[in-house]
């Protein structure tokens, strides 16, 4: 009997909707692990140049949904083609704000586009690209992400502008790819193929998912955070300094 080769590195995504503290809590993570085993930092889109520079088209522009998600999805696979996978070659931690998840929650599933998003899924994983090793889902209500939101001023991206329903949808669609959550009120899923496309995602981007209430004071999540992910892989054992990059 031959035994499983462990796969190099450990490749951990934030997710959630809008407000939970992504960008914080991975500067914060960052700061953590300063003096562990060497990591990467990023975010989806963005952390190479050619995603980086696309970025902003892919969040203020307006494009058919299909059109929208095959955007993002290349954006996001220039970014572990780039930076994710050389990184888990050399036995590196990677932390992601945001990965495939948000497309298919932000621009799938509440447009009908979810078995778009699915099949290329799917077609990555045969291609050999490596997914979440971990999934922190950050959740949060939807008053405390407005309250958060305009707090924070945030109007660069088209996601801000969303009226309330349409972020309702996108949370809902968070909770159906990373929880046992079954019942919706703004996504019609009477079409069973719509189930199935939920599953599908799911088995590629939730292997392993650790749900973290957002709604808490920063500081306990980024503690929570920190703890679930030293727990969850073996980098809390490594000591030596790291020559950690993140995305500017």
């Amino acid at each position: 009997m031959s035994k499983t080769t462990k796969k190099p590195g450990y490749f951990v995504v934030l997710e959630g909707i809008d407000g939970t503290g992504k960008t914080s809590i991975l500067k914060a993570l960052q700061d953590r692990y300063l003096f562990r085993k060497p990591a990467l930092y990023t975010r989806m889109p963005g952390g190479t140049s050619f995603s980086e520079k696309n970025r902003h088209a892919a969040l203020t522009e307006t494009l058919n949904p299909q059109s929208q998600c095959l955007f993002y999805s290349a954006l996001n696979s220039d970014t572990m083609d780039r930076l994710v996978h050389p990184a888990l070659e050399n036995d590196r931690l990677v932390i992601s704000d945001r990965g495939f998840g948000s497309t298919f929650c932000y621009n799938g599933l509440p447009y009908g586009a979810e078995g778009l998003v699915a099949r290329t899924l799917e077609n990555l994983e045969k291609a050999g690209y490596r997914f979440p090793d971990l999934t922190i889902y950050l959740t949060l209500d939807m008053q405390t992400s407005l309250q958060r939101e305009g707090a924070q001023g945030r109007s660069e991206d088209r996601f801000a502008s969303f009226e309330l329903k349409a972020k309702e949808t996108v949370k809902e669609a968070y909770d159906l790819l990373y929880t046992t959550v079954r019942s919706t009120e703004h996504i019609d899923m009477s079409d069973h193929s719509r189930w199935e496309c939920v599953n599908a995602a799911s088995r590629i981007l939730a292997k392993k998912v650790v749900v973290v209430d957002a709604s808490l004071p920063l500081d306990m999540v980024i503690d929570q955070c920190f703890r679930v992910i030293d727990a969850e892989s073996d980098y809390a054992q490594h000591k030596d300094n790291s020559d950690a990059w993140a995305y500017a």
